[in-house]
């Protein structure tokens, strides 16, 4: 009688091991769904997979097979990056107000209640946190998910270990760009920047002037402001065309596309809005004799709280990348259609794509 009960419960161990195997490989095939673009089949197979793991009873990890715990988390934040996706495409960028943008970040917590190590689901929610202006909760989840968790299991290397050696960089890099924006833990934040390999950032001042959004006159000949220079007919049109919810954003596929930008040959009669301003800025610009040709682009952000936009030096990118001769604009122009006194402040330095160093810089060491 004792040798039947051994042997049912092997059988029953045996059957469970079976169930994680199959439950993994429709987690698998979920992915391959998703990567081939049919998300309808790809939630079909992830929910499958979550009630197979129901139905398993919490089987035992096995070799590269997880617990059921992780594996359930796993899915919970595929499922929270699908819906996000969905929101993206929805209106062209995150609006956090939207149905698909609250079940997504349900999705995001599913997950880290299943296993609070998810890497990949702490770095969706600190992100959908900043977003929201909740910075306290954002640097929480920032901070989990930059601490390596200690398990040692033959299936958390791919489980755990690869998905958090993927996700430290951008944790980081949040880190320390939220400790500038905020003005606090100046020391971790140039810790984390000497691990980026970086010798020099920002002064602290430059980002106290930034959150003060200074509005005075500009001091420097290099620069100058020009405060309600474009017709008001024109900018409520632009302003209409460029909404948070207008079709641009959606449409350039702005999300998700990464940076892009459009040619406009200003000898050429405009035909749209935008190109109606580049003419309205060149005649105002003194150099308009010597303009052959210009180029615009668009960035919506949210006020107050967007992860701003990387330094950079204005130039013609493909003569430099062809050539590697460095060509600037006569002239660049940012305009701000909303905004100006709320945030997105735009900063100019005088460092030269020439200087040896940087004129003003402090130590990261």
């Amino acid at each position: 009688m004792a040798n039947k009960k051994v042997v049912r419960r092997i059988i029953k161990r045996k059957r469970k091991e079976c169930m994680g195997e199959a439950a993994v490989e429709l987690f698998y095939d979920g992915q391959d769904a998703l990567s081939e673009g049919d998300t309808d089949e790809a939630k079909n197979l992830l929910k499958k997979c979550l009630i197979l793991c129901r139905h398993a009873g919490g089987y035992e990890a096995v070799g590269d097979v997880p617990p059921c715990n992780v594996l359930r988390s796993a899915v919970f934040n595929t499922l929270g990056e699908m819906h996000m996706d969905a929101a993206l495409s929805e209106a062209g960028q995150l609006r956090l107000a939207t149905d698909t943008a609250r079940q997504a970040k349900a999705y995001f917590e599913a997950s880290l209640k299943a296993f609070p190590h998810n890497s990949n689901a702490l770095v969706s929610l600190a992100g959908m946190h900043r977003d929201a202006n909740d910075m306290d909760q954002a640097i929480d989840c920032y901070k989990q998910a930059a601490a390596e968790p200690s398990i040692t299991a033959p299936w958390a290397d791919t489980w755990v270990h690869q998905p958090y050696t993927t996700c430290k960089p951008i944790v980081l890099y949040h880190l320390a760009l939220i400790y500038s924006q905020l003005g606090i833990n100046a020391k971790e934040c140039r810790a984390i920047l000497r691990q980026f390999g970086v010798a020099y950032s920002l002064s602290p001042s430059v980002w106290a002037l930034v959150q003060g959004k200074p509005s005075g006159t500009a001091t420097s000949p290099l620069v100058s402001l020009k405060q309600n220079s474009i017709p008001a007919p024109l900018l409520t049109r632009l302003r209409t065309a460029f909404a948070p919810s207008s079709p641009y954003w959606r449409e350039t596929g702005y999300a998700g596309r990464g940076y892009f930008s459009f040619y406009y040959n200003p000898k050429v009669q405009p035909c749209n809005i935008v190109e109606q301003l580049i003419q309205v800025v060149i005649r105002n610009s003194g150099i308009a004799d010597k303009v052959r040709a210009t180029e615009w682009w668009a960035h919506t952000r949210l006020v107050g709280r967007d992860i701003g936009h990387q330094m950079h030096f204005d130039m013609e990118e493909k003569t430099l990348e062809a050539t590697g001769k460095i060509i600037h604009p006569l002239k660049s122009v940012v305009v701000y259609l909303t905004g100006a006194d709320t945030g997105g402040v735009t900063v100019l330095l005088d460092q030269r794509v020439d200087d040896k160093e940087a004129v003003a810089k402090e130590a990261c060491g």
